[in-house]
């Protein structure tokens, strides 16, 4: 998202920056993953999330964002928005990231996910009788 509206900041830049961001502020559904990873969290890239959720959250577009970062360190008016009670859920996963695991716990993870998608799928066909 960044790089694409830096790169739309040139004046002859197709799309513009304005365009980037309205597509970003109206789609349907928004993921925004790594919120604040590597050289994501500096005042530009927190001010473009927050621009991004406020007008989100005013159209009530489903926005999803994932971050390894301490969520109350991100813009106060982002927190404010994932808070409400109504419109918003926080959820927080203290599982080891997936980089970190050995082989073994990697193949044994891979299997499970394996396993509840085959068994999603076999529910999809039994409904459909």
């Amino acid at each position: 998202i960044l790089r694409s509206l830096k790169q739309a900041m040139n004046p002859d830049a197709f799309p513009s920056y304005n365009e980037i961001l309205s597509g970003l502020c109206s789609s349907t559904r928004l993921i925004i993953d790594d919120v604040g990873a590597g050289t994501a969290g500096t005042d530009f890239a927190y001010k473009v999330l927050e621009e991004i959720i406020v007008e989100r959250y005013a159209g009530n577009l489903l926005t999803a964002i994932t971050t390894n970062c301490d969520y109350l360190k991100l813009p106060e008016r982002v927190v404010d928005r994932f808070q409400d009670r109504v419109k918003a859920r926080v959820i927080f996963n203290s599982a080891k990231s997936f980089r970190q695991l050995d082989e073994k716990e990697r193949k044994l993870l891979v299997r499970k996910d394996e396993e509840m998608l085959l068994h999603s799928k076999e529910g999809e066909k039994g409904g459909k009788r």
